[in-house]
């Protein structure tokens, strides 16, 4: 009831054009006039008695607004907002209504303007404004805020009304006010700038909320008449960002003093290394007794088992930390294979294994990348088939991935490893390609080893496009299989292996006792035109030899093993030669060992070669040539010979801390001919060069007093008023990635790593004098087209 309600109120509300409520304390309709109720097409009788939320859509008021209801009606606090309300009609009609509270007489008075109703497709559009999560807003040209939708009470906790009519600018955080108010000003030029960012005052928390902004001026007859914008909430994003920058950063230093680790850890380690390995590799050279000799040669080998486990380490480490990248040059396959292939038979033989491997035809030969790490992942992976074989075989085939693997400009090489050692359980075969993992713990202690090399091969593999895995059965062996993604050669591919015309169709017997030897070869040979036939031992070679007479055939050639059951290799030569009836028979000795003796029992029995397995097509090729008086043209002999060494004895200023390291550089280059000054710093160095002359410094880079790179500065500075340019090499124990690259870099002229290799220093001494000679057109570096083998050599 209206008892305290001025009864001349009610009588101008009654005729009023704005809808009108009043409201006693608990928020029920008391009085409601004839606009109200046209606005909700309902009669008083069904609006009075009832609370006013009733006639408020659920889904589009918000809780601060209904919060300033209640505070308007309980504490008397006016509010004015513009309400979105749905109104009760039967059709849905929305309406759009700006909504006055106030309190009068003890009552709670609630004014209503009706906008005009919204057809459909504005309908939706005013839908979407009122719920979407974003702040839509508008100012006019005097920077007063015109419209706020609901968001912006959800987001900063301002009530609507609280800033409607109102300028913006006291909303924002202090600090963003000029940059902001100079965007307003190009939006009231007509600009739309791009989006950006400010900090809005926040109420409910305290804080700044940050908003990402998109602006646009709205313009009516050539004139900007205001401006209309979307501001999200990006605080959570923002704050995401900063952490993830945050952790960018610490990862990066902590890669870079991983790396600051790994460069004095290398050095640390291989300084003392160099001595190790120098200096019993110089002990093994001198007179000593067998016992002597013994102790002398287990040092050696530990030492180089230890320089193998820090350079997995090493290489593990930089893989993680990302410092290692590929190289991208032309090589031939079959030619790297047939290197590191002599180098791994040594131990498969020690054991008594059978050591092949074989390259199909259509494997191209000339292909481009990086040679040594591909080296490094067969070395790793027959490495380890050796060390878990005690008896059988070691095998390596090379074929090409299916062509639709390959792109026009690329081949995909498939490598697979076959062993018949102890094998891996299949709960085992993942955990295998783990860092520090092997299938069992036990074989660390029994086979040795980090763990890590199957774990460094995974990761080259994957830096080179490729996959690698493994089928395994326990007792039976294994087979590690890896594909790689090489381009092909940008030069000239070698020619094919042919054999000369008159050795085609030549008939050839195989004996072997090993049946995957037996298959390599009698592939091989087809390939070259021949006519291979096979036996799996000397009784039934000599059987085949007696039937092949009996039918008027003979065998020209005959490829047989060295070891083998029953009969051997050499008692079947010496069969053949002492039959007369087999006589005219060339032999070929194919062996597991270089044994002095062998080579001699091979000159005594005539036969007229004796290779060391695993043998290479183009070694086998030319040996079957020489036997029948079909040598290669000249051109080929020259390419094959050893170039003659025509290295001239050098004056040489050896600049080393170390005095381990002092007495090994001095006996190696003295046994190359050279004579040696030795200094124990860069300033040293200085003095010794400005009272003597020199052919080649080498120079340690870290050193006390000054270093090698001040040294060289020094001497490249002197060098620009003499003229004259003396070669500077680097000889350092720093040898991780991107070394080299510094040494040349502060203007030394080439770079040898520690622990040193006699070859790998004489060929950058030669390297070093004859750029001196022929200097080219930077002088302070070498020619790009210096030996890179020797170059990868020296890196890890």
């Amino acid at each position: 009831m209206l008892s305290t309600f001025p009864q001349v109120l009610t009588d101008f509300l009654d005729v009023s054009p704005v809808g009108a409520f009043v409201l006693d304390r608990e928020g029920t309709i008391v009085y409601v006039n004839s606009r109200q109720c046209e606005n909700f097409h309902l009669t008083r009788a069904e609006m009075l008695g009832k609370h006013y939320r009733t006639f408020f859509s659920t889904t589009l008021e918000s809780p601060n607004l209904l919060a300033a209801f209640d505070r308007l009606h309980q504490d008397g606090v006016a509010f004015e907002a513009a309400l979105p309300d749905c109104c009760r009609h039967a059709d849905g009609t929305v309406l759009a209504l700006s909504v006055k509270g106030y309190q009068y007489a003890g009552y709670t008075v609630i004014l209503t303007t009706i906008e005009e109703a919204l057809g459909e497709s504005e309908q939706r559009a005013h839908t979407i404004v009122v719920q979407v999560r974003d702040v839509i807003f508008t100012l006019s040209t005097d920077g007063t805020i015109t419209f706020l939708n609901p968001a912006f009470e959800t987001i900063t906790g301002w009530l609507r009304a609280e800033w409607l009519g109102k300028p913006f600018a006291p909303l924002l955080h202090p600090d963003d006010r000029p940059f902001t108010m100079a965007i307003f000003q190009r939006l009231l030029q007509g600009e739309t700038p791009p989006t950006f960012a400010l900090r809005v005052r926040s109420k409910s928390s305290g804080d700044s909320v940050v908003m990402e902004l998109t602006t646009t001026p709205r313009v009516q007859a050539g004139k900007v008449v205001e401006v209309l914008g979307i501001a999200r909430d990006v605080t959570e994003r923002q704050r995401l960002e900063t952490e993830l920058r945050r952790a960018r950063d610490a990862a990066e230093a902590a890669n870079r003093a991983k790396s600051a680790f790994l460069a004095n850890m290398s050095h640390e380690i291989r300084t003392p290394m160099n001595g190790v390995l120098g200096m019993t590799a110089l002990l093994l050279e001198t007179e000593l007794t067998s016992e002597q000799r013994e102790y002398a040669d287990a040092v050696h080998r530990c030492a180089e088992t230890l320089l193998d486990i820090i350079n997995d380490i090493l290489d593990f480490s930089k893989i993680e930390a990302g410092k290692l990248d590929l190289e991208r040059v032309d090589f031939s396959l079959r030619e790297s294979l047939s290197d590191v292939m002599k180098t791994l038979a040594l131990r498969a033989h020690q054991k008594g294994l059978e050591f092949l491997y074989d390259v199909n035809p259509d494997v191209p030969d000339g292909l481009r990348g990086d040679p040594t790490r591909f080296r490094q992942l067969i070395i790793n992976l027959v490495g380890n088939a050796v060390k878990f074989t005690e008896s059988g075989e070691v095998s390596v085939e090379v074929r090409r991935e299916e062509a639709g693997e390959e792109s026009p400009d690329e081949c995909v090489v498939h490598v697979m490893v076959r062993d018949t050692g102890i094998g891996i359980p299949p709960d085992k075969q993942r955990l295998i390609f783990e860092a520090f993992s092997q299938a069992d713990a036990s074989t660390t202690r029994r086979h040795g080893g980090t763990g890590l090399g199957l774990a460094i091969s995974r990761q080259l593999v994957e830096l080179m496009g490729g996959k690698i895995w493994v089928e395994s059965t326990p007792g039976q062996g294994s087979t590690f299989h890896f594909t790689v993604r090489l381009g092909r050669s940008q030069t000239p591919a070698a020619p094919a292996l042919v054999l000369p015309v008159p050795l085609r169709g030549l008939r050839v017997l195989v004996v072997d006792d090993n049946a995957t030897n037996r298959r390599i070869l009698a592939t091989l040979l087809r390939s070259w035109q021949m006519q291979p036939t096979l036996a799996s031992s000397a009784p039934e070679a000599l059987a085949l030899l007696h039937q092949a007479r009996a039918r008027g055939h003979v065998f020209p050639l005959i490829l047989t093993d060295a070891h083998m059951p029953e009969m051997d290799g050499f008692t079947l030569a010496a069969r053949i030669k002492q039959d007369p009836q087999l006589t005219g028979v060339t032999i070929m000795m194919l062996s597991s060992s270089d044994q002095t003796g062998q080579k001699a029992r091979c000159r005594e029995l005539g036969i007229s070669a004796c290779l060391i397995k695993p043998v290479g097509p183009s070694e086998l090729l030319r040996a079957i040539q020489k036997a029948f008086g079909r040598e290669g043209t000249a051109t080929e002999q020259q390419k094959a010979a050893p170039p003659p060494s025509g290295q001239r004895p050098l004056r040489i200023l050896l600049a080393e801390d170390n005095a381990v390291n002092q007495k090994l550089a001095v006996r190696l280059l003295e046994k190359q001919g050279h004579s040696i000054v030795v200094v124990g710093d860069g300033r040293e160095a200085l003095a010794a060069l400005a009272s003597d002359r020199f052919d080649v410094v080498l120079m340690d880079v870290q050193m006390p007093e000054m270093d090698g790179f001040e040294a060289t500065a020094v001497i490249r500075t002197q060098e620009r008023t003499t003229g004259v340019h003396i070669p500077i090499i680097a000889m350092t124990a720093h040898a991780i990635k991107g070394d080299r690259e510094r040494c040349l870099a502060a203007g030394m002229d080439d770079y040898v790593s520690k622990p040193l290799k006699p070859q790998d220093l004489s060929a950058a001494l030669e390297r070093a004098v004859t750029a001196a000679v022929h200097p080219p057109d930077a002088p302070c570096s070498l020619p790009l087209s210096a030996d890179k083998t020797d170059a990868g050599s020296m890196e890890l």
